[in-house]
């Protein structure tokens, strides 16, 4: 799980995401939410892969929700919301 965390934060280091303009959008303390999701993010994915028979829909949503009211936060348009994948929770409103 922590070789996973480290290659995104690689790749956030290496300038692949400070390159993105939707990026630029977040504060600090945004970003630093944002890291913190990733990690949520990924301990799900190994308990689910350690428990396929249990239900991670409400952990999977909640994260979810999360991004999704980051970048609601941040102003980003639906077209951008489109692209990192999280409009579908923004227009749920069920933040």
């Amino acid at each position: 799980m922590n070789a996973t965390v480290g290659h995104a934060r690689l790749a956030a280091v290496g300038g692949r995401l400070a390159s993105e303009s939707w990026y630029s959008r977040f504060d600090e303390s945004a970003k630093n939410r944002m890291r913190e999701l990733g990690t949520d993010l990924v301990q799900a994915l190994v308990a689910f892969l350690a428990d396929t028979d249990g239900v991670w829909t409400d952990a999977i949503t909640r994260i979810g929700r999360q991004y999704a009211e980051l970048a609601r936060s941040a102003g980003l348009s639906v077209g951008t919301l489109d692209r990192i994948g999280v409009r579908s929770q923004v227009h749920n409103r069920r933040i």
